[in-house]
């Protein structure tokens, strides 16, 4: 019996594909292997069935498990327990633990060493009559701008997040504009993608009356993951997030095809949280 796993290092939302592969000599065994209802920090967002193949006698078992993480560190999927019985005779297993390394971002491996430099001497020069000039200066601007504050204070602006329809409606005539653009043109596509995480920011910082459209893309799933939108869902949209920020900073060229199904993601967490939100109004 074994178990692989296709990485060991993720980010936040990225999916693990754990397998469990098991050989036994005859068809005669029943093998009993139960998930666990919960993994401390981990998820299971999808699963196979036992698959079964023969090879000169040889029976192997197979199943894969689709985990994710949203808590960053390094954690370990725990050993499982698995039963093999036959003729009224159990044997119990277990599985090794993996260890996961969970991360915001890739580390950055390409930073050059640096020589060390001698030491300098260096020449101290008083700044007293500076530190005045640059207090007095202080002083000068801080008068001016308290005196703009005062003239203009009842000039009330509009607030960043402001519209004069619903969140979802906006968002929708978004993704709507979106759905019209070539994205054989690198220029657009890289556009396309960068309105699509607007999209969502926007939208989650209206519904939850937070202003999202700085966070990073980790601190954004966080926040999601608070909101209590479903795993799988979640999961999808941190794929759509991780290939949008490719685009923007590593110059990649998603396909035509995944830009779609990306805007098909974005929309999807929109229109369920918009239910949800219906539902317990």
């Amino acid at each position: 019996m074994a178990i692989k796993t296709d990485k060991n290092q993720i980010l936040i939302g990225e999916r693990i594909a754990y397998e469990l592969l098991i050989t036994i000599p005859s068809q005669d065994y029943t093998i009993d292997f139960k998930l666990p209802d919960s993994i401390p920090h981990f998820e299971a967002i999808g699963k196979t069935g036992f698959d079964t193949t023969n090879t000169n006698g040889t029976i192997s078992i197979h199943k894969k498990i689709i985990f994710t993480s949203f808590d960053s560190g390094a954690w370990y999927i725990p050993a499982l327990p698995v039963v093999l019985e036959i003729a009224n005779t159990a044997q119990k297993f277990t599985t090794d633990s993996v260890l996961i390394n969970v991360d915001y971002a890739d580390a950055d491996s390409t930073a050059a060493l640096r020589d060390i430099k001698p030491i300098i001497e260096v020449k101290v020069t008083n700044y007293f009559w500076w530190y005045v000039i640059g207090f007095a200066l202080s002083l000068v601007i801080m008068c001016i701008l308290v005196y703009g504050y005062l003239k203009n204070r009842k000039k009330k602006t509009l607030p960043v997040l402001h519209s004069t329809i619903s969140a979802y409606d906006e968002a929708m005539v978004a993704l709507k504009e979106l759905s019209t653009y070539d994205l054989k043109n690198s220029q657009t596509l890289k556009k396309y993608h960068t309105q699509l995480g607007f999209v969502l920011k926007r939208f989650y910082s209206r519904v939850t009356e937070a202003n999202l459209l700085n966070k990073t893309t980790g601190d954004l799933l966080l926040n999601l993951k608070e909101q209590q939108v479903e795993s799988g869902l979640l999961s999808s949209i941190a794929e759509s997030l991780r290939i949008a920020d490719a685009v923007k900073f590593a110059k990649y060229i998603s396909p035509v095809s995944e830009s779609e199904n990306s805007l098909l993601v974005i929309k999807n967490a929109i229109e369920k949280t918009e239910k949800n939100k219906s539902t317990k109004n």
